[in-house]
């Protein structure tokens, strides 16, 4: 009886933490994928810098509620981190839809991700405009008809039509700052410049991102991978020149 509850034990403790140098080799994983030191992982989690000194030197194990806190902050399944086993990233798609899923799917199949979602971008943009005038114009086209209408109604409705007509092309000066990329792009390929190329692509990928989010942007670009491609090609002057140009058209549009 003795025996058999220290076997017990024994597996209960090799439970709650786990060695080796296969552990230690996703661990190392988290690191180069996140481009970030081992100080730096212990901050993200809320782990002692200590800790994770002696975690990444095999001293202490993998624990479970380690594992869960990794696949929180990183995306990586815990069992994976563990075990070695399954899928290494939990599932973008957990908790949507079947028609969001379809959505997501769809869309991010295939080279030309970034030419479908560009226009989407903008339609949503300009969508939001439309929203915001809808009611309002709504409301004049129903009394548009009626013999009754006064001229100072028909000055109001020919004031919203034009607030939003100005908005609307204010979203088409934005669009043209993607036009020009392309100009850009186009000109480094006839110059083989394949390089130069690919660093004016990932500077528009960014800056459509920016687009999307407006004033969130800020908050997040940290955590974008699109953004960190910009640091990394020492591009992010030219791209807060962009920004910054379509910060001020944006400034023309109440959103």
């Amino acid at each position: 009886m003795r025996v058999y509850m220290s076997k017990e034990k024994t597996q209960k403790k090799r439970i709650q933490s786990v060695k080796g140098n296969a552990v230690l080799e996703r661990l190392r994983y988290v690191l180069k994928q996140n481009n970030m030191s081992g100080r730096q992982f212990a901050e993200k989690i809320g782990l002692k810098a200590e800790s994770a000194t002696r975690l990444f030197n095999g001293v202490t194990g993998l624990t479970k509620p380690l594992a869960y806190s990794i696949e929180l902050h990183f995306g990586l399944r815990s069992e994976w981190l563990l075990t070695g086993e399954g899928d290494r990233e939990v599932p973008r798609h957990d908790g949507l839809s079947p028609l969001e899923r379809c959505g997501l799917e769809t869309l991010f199949i295939g080279r030309h991700f970034w030419s479908y979602l560009e226009p989407l971008v903008f339609e949503r943009l300009q969508g939001r405009i439309h929203d915001r005038f809808g009611s309002r114009l709504r409301e004049c086209d129903i009394v548009k008809p009626d013999p009754l209408t006064t001229k100072f109604e028909e000055k109001q409705l020919a004031g919203v039509v034009e607030k939003r007509d100005s908005e609307l092309a204010e979203t088409e000066k934005i669009r043209k700052v993607f036009k020009n990329l392309r100009k850009e792009e186009k000109s480094c390929v006839e110059n083989r410049d394949i390089p130069g190329q690919e660093k004016k692509i990932r500077l528009g990928y960014a800056l459509l991102l920016a687009v999307h989010f407006g004033d969130e942007w800020e908050s997040i670009k940290a955590d974008c991978q699109q953004w960190k491609d910009v640091v990394k090609d020492e591009t992010s002057k030219e791209f807060n020149k962009w920004h910054s140009h379509i910060n001020k058209i944006r400034g023309g549009i109440d959103i």
